[in-house]
């Protein structure tokens, strides 16, 4: 999750500081993060936007719990469908 998110976004947490049960994300991809959670949402994905001053401008990915390697490649294909599809429209 936090190579593929580093490669697109880039990393909230400072070096050394990362979670291993969640990854923050920026935007340095510059599209509508908000929309991005939305429209993972309507996908039966649950991800997270920033709040406060960083709604709009983080988000968040869990990889804890019952979750299995497939699971997290399943949500970072998707993810890179909505992604592409932002960029376009």
């Amino acid at each position: 999750v936090r190579n593929w998110g580093a490669a697109r976004f880039g990393l909230f947490a400072e070096a050394g500081y990362e979670s291993n049960t969640v990854t923050c994300f920026t935007n340095r991809a510059d599209i509508d993060l908000i929309e991005m959670v939305q429209q993972a949402g309507n996908q039966g994905y649950a991800i997270s936007g920033g709040y406060g001053n960083l709604k709009g401008k983080t988000f968040r990915i869990g990889h804890m719990g019952e979750l299995q390697l497939s699971d997290i490649k399943d949500l970072l294909s998707v993810l890179d469908a909505i992604i592409s599809d932002l960029r376009v429209g």
